[in-house]
């Protein structure tokens, strides 16, 4: 099996966020290559900001680069990650594209972000499942 994890862009109010390490996407990569599978990290948000106003920055690829690599890759599963409200927004629209893309395709969001906004999450997922 392939799959594609994705660290998704993000909106913030200034030019100079925190940048971390992609730790668990790192883990859970190297857990499921050491089970066999095909797996490949994609950060979006390499980039240097993009001031789109005063107080409002774009730290990430664009949607179209995305979907580049989701198509190119092509994954069996796409994993994102969402562990901030500010990168929820992205999260939600990358994995709408890969429905769109391939409605197949097995889409997992993760993060602690999902605890408070579980409620919204659960109830898309029940509405796509039942359609």
């Amino acid at each position: 099996m392939s799959g594609l994890l994705i660290q998704p862009p993000y909106l913030y109010p200034t030019s100079y966020a925190l940048r971390t390490e992609l730790l668990g996407l790192s883990y859970l990569a190297a857990s499921l290559r050491r089970a066999g599978h095909d797996v490949s990290i994609f950060d979006s948000t390499i980039n240097a900001p993009k001031k789109i106003t005063d107080h409002l920055y774009y730290y990430g690829a664009c949607e179209e680069d995305i979907k580049d690599r989701i198509l190119r890759y092509s994954p069996d599963v796409l994993g994102i990650s969402c562990h901030y409200a500010y990168n929820s927004p992205e999260t939600f629209k990358i994995a709408l594209m890969a429905k769109r893309i391939n409605s197949q395709m097995i889409t997992v969001i993760g993060g602690c972000i999902l605890q408070l906004i579980r409620k919204w999450f659960f109830m898309n997922v029940i509405r796509s499942i039942m359609g």
